[in-house]
């Protein structure tokens, strides 16, 4: 034994300390051993992967008295429930439920099975399922966990699309290259599907229901039935709820369960479904307005019926912006009216100036979105001793674009141009004229929104009453305004063009065209210039008009549907069709008075928009009767214009396809009659040849010819003139 003191050491030794100076360890020959067994052997490195373990959260939170009763109770009532799902876990899984210092449970635990095809048996049952009245849990791998809480974490579930997908919504688009439109008839109790050609005598029937019917099902629908916004489906309106139909035949795509749905609308990219079941604001019904994703049928929210809607009219009390990212309504509440704008698909309302949700506090009376912008026009109305107010707000900053103060304001309506450069807001105002008299008039407010600081053109109307107001469609800034004498009882139709910008800047009246009293409706087409002025429910006069670009207007031919009461372009604008619909009858009542009005003329007509009568049908109990939309183009308007102006260049492709069908058509018809033809005189032939071998037959033949003989007959010519119209004409 060797006995050391500290005599024996250096002062470096024992600051080093005694271990180090009895060690004889070399670091940097360990070092270079080091390396050595590197290059035999790599590194042991330990996993950081927990295949089987759960992280569980929403356990109770109990002290440390009541930490094992827990465990306890949590092992058994996850093994019952196992058993009672018939999963197939081992049940000695293990649990372990961190801690504090104090011995009380965080009410997470870690949940270790045998394998992970058995920890994911475990997640699905355990994730957001109830752990006792007050307590829900959330499960996870725990190798995901770190995902899920990052900041970079972008999942997003995959959508339950029930077999739906797009893909074949718009193939009718492309089955005819001469670009045929469909229609669709609800009648009786068909509901029939058809391609117009103007070649054939008739439409062509594409789907009438047959594979239902085949399935027992009497109809294919018992309500109403139309087309969604784009075309895209066909909308059928049941007592459980609303059933789309789409493709090449026609199939179920989805269904939405909302029982007597009585109207409903789409996003304009039919993204999103608004259905109404009709009930009243009054009653407070939370689910009378509901929000559907089309795709997944997903419900997104649901309100009672507004007791206000944004025009006034009973529907829609919602209203969708261009695209479909926000939806609109008026809110009655006890400080005033608010809009309270949604955005899609969170349905959460839009943020003010501070990141809130919050509405548009605007005590408004009526608001509208602008069909290709996200700003809201809105009328706040005035008092006695306050004017009338329009704003423009761009949404979502709330940012006012313009304002306009009207004073003595009776009423007021909203016109958007269609591609939302212009805005017209028309008033009817009153004013005092001396100490008990008032006068009344007309005046439109036209807003251009395309130009800086949006200047303002103002009309006032005083010698005549207006009636309404129509946009031309297309890219032109015209508009027809419907007014009335009332003195003498005249009707007229005067058209306005707002001036382009960098010309004078004015709104003028350019030409008019004078009305027959009975006539009640302007319908422009959707490709521009030619328009229909008709008297719906009345004798039924149509006029076919023209608007050409030099503000030039024509009647191109003038003619009648007698009762009609609904007329309508096809989406090409090629051709119109008016009809006379009877009122679908009501589930609990029987027919109206308007029923037996209409069924006697019960039917629909197709003319050119020139005015000729292309087809005509009867049907009885006709309820229904509309062109299939198309999707909105995908040019832009600068394109569309420049088609428009060259046009006949941009149409030679076209006119070859229809000359082709045309002789294809005529070819096929005279095969026919030549076929018919022949049958007939091969059997007139045998007729002949029977007749020739009768006993009689040269005396028939003689008394025959003695009765056709023209020395036995006189001729006579007789003429009548009828004056049918008488026109004159002052020539310069």
């Amino acid at each position: 034994m060797v006995v050391i003191t500290e005599s024996d050491l250096t002062q470096e030794d024992i600051e080093n300390g005694l271990m180090d100076w009895l060690s004889d360890h070399d670091e940097s020959r360990d070092a270079d051993e080091m390396e050595r067994l590197a290059d035999n052997e790599a590194p042991i490195t330990l996993s950081t992967v927990f295949l089987s373990t759960l992280i569980v959260a929403g356990l109770p939170l109990v002290s440390s008295e009541k930490y094992d009763r827990l465990l306890e109770i949590t092992r058994k009532k996850l093994t019952k429930d196992f058993e009672k799902k018939g999963l197939r876990i081992h049940k000695d899984f293990q649990i372990e439920m961190p801690v504090d210092e104090a011995g009380n449970t965080y009410g997470v635990a870690f949940f270790t099975f045998a394998n992970r095809p058995e920890a994911q048996k475990a997640l699905q049952h355990l994730n957001m399922s109830k752990f006792d009245a007050s307590h829900t849990l959330k499960a996870a791998m725990v190798d995901d966990f770190d995902r899920i809480v990052s900041d970079e974490n972008t999942c997003t579930p995959a959508l339950n699309t029930f077999g739906f997908t797009r893909e074949d919504l718009r193939t009718w688009l492309f089955e005819s290259d001469r670009m045929l439109d469909q229609l669709v008839i609800r009648y009786a109790d068909q509901t029939e599907i058809h391609w117009f050609d103007p070649l054939e005598r008739e439409p062509v029937l594409v789907y009438n229901g047959e594979r239902e019917r085949a399935q027992g099902k009497r109809v294919w629908t018992d309500q109403k039935v139309e087309w969604s916004r784009n075309g895209s489906y066909l909308v059928f309106y049941r007592r459980p709820g609303i059933a789309l139909y789409g493709g090449p035949s026609f199939e179920l795509k989805v269904r939405f369960e909302h029982r007597n749905v009585q109207n409903v609308s789409f996003s304009p990219d039919e993204e999103y479904l608004m259905t109404w079941d009709g009930t009243k604001g009054e009653d407070k019904h939370d689910n009378s307005v509901c929000i559907w994703h089309v795709i997944t049928g997903e419900k997104l929210c649901s309100f009672p019926t507004p007791e206000l809607s944004y025009n006034g009219a009973e529907f829609p009390h919602f209203i969708w912006n261009r695209d479909g990212k926000y939806i609109a309504k008026l809110h009655q509440c006890a400080e005033g009216n608010e809009i309270h704008v949604y955005k899609l698909p969170e349905m959460t309302l839009i943020p003010d100036a501070e990141g809130k949700p919050a509405p548009l506090k605007y005590a408004a009376e009526k608001f509208d979105w602008s069909p290709m912008d996200d700003i809201l026009s809105i009328i706040i109305p005035g008092t006695i001793d306050t004017p009338a107010r329009l704003l423009l707000v761009d949404i979502p900053s709330r940012r006012e674009l313009s304002a306009r103060n009207v004073y003595n304001v009776c009423s007021s309506v909203m016109h958007w141009h269609p591609r939302g450069e212009c805005f017209c807001l028309r008033t009817t105002i009153c004013r005092k004229t001396g100490k008990k008299g008032r006068k009344q008039f007309n005046q439109l407010e036209i807003f251009r929104l395309r130009e800086r600081d949006v200047p303002v053109d103002t009309i006032k109307i005083e010698d005549a009453t207006v009636k309404n107001l129509y946009w031309e469609e297309g890219g032109s800034k015209r508009f027809a305004l419907v007014v009335r004498d009332e003195e003498m009882g005249n009707s007229s139709i005067r058209f306005y063009r707002v001036s382009e910008e960098g010309t004078a800047r004015d709104t003028v009246c350019v030409t008019t065209l004078e009305l027959q009293s009975q006539m009640n409706r302007v319908v422009w087409s959707p490709s521009g210039n030619y328009f229909v002025v008709a008297c719906l429910t009345g004798e039924g006069t149509i006029l076919f008009c023209t608007l050409n670009d030099n503000d030039k207007v024509e009647v191109l031919y003038k003619d009648e549907h007698f009762m009609m009461n609904d007329v309508r372009w096809s989406p090409c604008g090629r051709y119109v069709a008016t009809s006379v619909r009877v009122p679908l009858p009501s589930q609990n009542s029987g027919p109206s008075m308007d029923a037996f009005r209409y069924s006697a003329e019960a039917g629909f007509c197709i003319w050119t928009f020139q005015g000729r009568r292309l087809y005509v049908s009867r049907r009885e109990n006709l309820y229904h009767f509309d062109f299939r939309p198309t999707p909105p183009p995908m040019l832009e308007n600068s394109v569309i214009d420049k088609i428009k102006k060259n046009l006949k260049e941009y149409s030679r492709k076209y006119d070859l396809v229809d000359e082709k069908a045309r002789e294809e058509y005529e070819q096929q018809y005279f095969a026919k009659r030549k076929v018919a033809e022949d049958a007939f005189l091969k059997q007139a032939a045998k007729l002949m040849e029977w007749l020739v071998k009768q006993d009689r037959y040269l005396e028939f033949k003689q008394g025959w010819d003695s009765f056709y003989d023209e020395a036995h007959w006189d001729i006579t010519e007789d003429v009548y003139e009828e004056v049918i119209e008488v026109k004159e004409e002052v020539l310069d």
